[in-house]
């Protein structure tokens, strides 16, 4: 949504397939931007889910099916691929969970097929990517952008809302906030190179850490550094990839088959 919000709809249209029993979709938003939205079964109930999707994208004839939904992108990159669309990006945003047995067990499994039906690969992370992917598939980082300005230190509101405000990872560290974070998260987290890297297993390493700050202290913030996170920019390289898809899909299409 948040690329959604930004990218140049004369360009670019999205429309969007969801679960019928997803939580918050919104709806009014999209419509308002111009999207559809299409209500899928849910892909627990796989059969119906596969022949509604199918349908759909055999009707409406999109030259792009991009699906976030990880491993579980076999399902309509398969179901894309039967009805003929041309370009299927599958997008890596996350790897296994810790301690999620049941839930990894059939990640691994799927995994096996990660590569099987896009045509195109993305991911949040070059991390995310080769969990994915593999070490050597090709695919393209597209960071979770943000709009960074609103992250922008501010000491007024930092006095009113300091109780409330909520920051994590790149948004903390445009903010200038010192950011201790566990050693498990991909140093790619790491945009101004100030992070510090801390064993989860070991309280007090984190506690002498953050004992160590001086209240009110920042880091120094370069905004060169962000450029790949500012979502203007990167709904814009957005864009562009898709249009370079279509038009190396279209050229590759025999012209009696358009």
């Amino acid at each position: 949504m948040n690329y959604y919000r930004h990218i140049d709809k004369n360009r670019v249209q999205f429309d969007f397939l969801v679960d019928s029993d997803s939580i918050f979709v919104p709806r009014e938003e999209i419509e308002m931007l111009g999207g559809r939205v299409f209500e899928v079964p849910p892909y627990q109930h796989l059969h119906a889910y596969m022949r509604h999707i199918e349908a759909i994208f055999a009707q409406e004839g999109w030259p792009i099916v991009h699906s976030h939904i990880n491993t579980l992108s076999v399902f309509p990159l398969r179901a894309a691929a039967r009805a003929g669309v041309p370009v299927r990006i599958a997008h890596s945003h996350s790897t296994a969970g810790k301690g999620e047995h049941v839930k990894n067990a059939l990640k691994y499994l799927l995994r096996t097929q990660a590569n099987r039906y896009p045509t195109h690969r993305m991911a949040c992370s070059r991390y995310a990517g080769e969990w994915l992917f593999g070490k050597d598939a090709k695919f393209d980082v597209l960071y979770n952008a943000i709009e960074l300005d609103r992250f922008s230190f501010n000491a007024e509101v930092r006095a009113q809302a300091r109780a409330d405000l909520c920051l994590v990872g790149v948004e903390a560290q445009r903010a200038g906030v010192p950011c201790f974070l566990s050693d498990a998260i991909t140093r790619e987290v790491d945009v101004t190179g100030g992070v510090e890297f801390l064993p989860i297993d070991d309280p007090s390493v984190w506690a002498n850490a953050i004992s160590a700050i001086e209240p009110g202290s920042r880091i120094p913030v370069q905004s060169e550094n962000f450029s790949d996170y500012e979502i203007v920019c990167a709904a814009e390289k957005l864009a562009g990839r898709y249009a370079d898809l279509t038009a190396r899909s279209r050229a590759a299409t025999p012209k009696e088959c358009r």
